[in-house]
């Protein structure tokens, strides 16, 4: 379990020495997009009643799309990230890395399609 993987996002390759720090780099930006998502979500709900808002009527329909967009994409990605690092976290404690787990699928299917 030298190395696993190079991440884009960290500038570094992830591997024994670091994957606790990838990992919670992975939680700790899903628990972001949550938070965004939470909070845009409010903002959403409270456009809703649009007698509160003294501002123009074209100003919060552009800001209503631009809140469902974002909440779409935090969404999105939030899961994503999520479900990545269980998973990562899920193969650290059995001892393997993601490129291991892959390898012995990839080897295991090969072999069976060779015999």
């Amino acid at each position: 379990m030298e190395h696993d993987h190079h991440c884009p996002w960290m500038g570094t390759c992830i591997g024994k020495r670091n994957l606790v720090y990838f990992i919670s780099f992975l939680l700790l930006t899903a628990l972001h997009a949550a938070l965004t998502f939470a909070s845009t979500s409010a903002l959403f709900i409270k456009e809703g009643d649009l007698d509160s808002i003294p501002i123009n009527d074209g100003i919060v329909r552009t800001m209503s799309v631009g809140n469902t967009a974002i909440m779409i994409y935090c969404a999105m990605i939030g899961f994503t990230l999520l479900a990545f690092g269980l998973y990562t976290m899920c193969l650290m404690l059995g001892g393997t890395t993601s490129n291991e787990n892959l390898r012995t699928k990839w080897n295991a299917a090969r072999k069976r399609y060779v015999d």
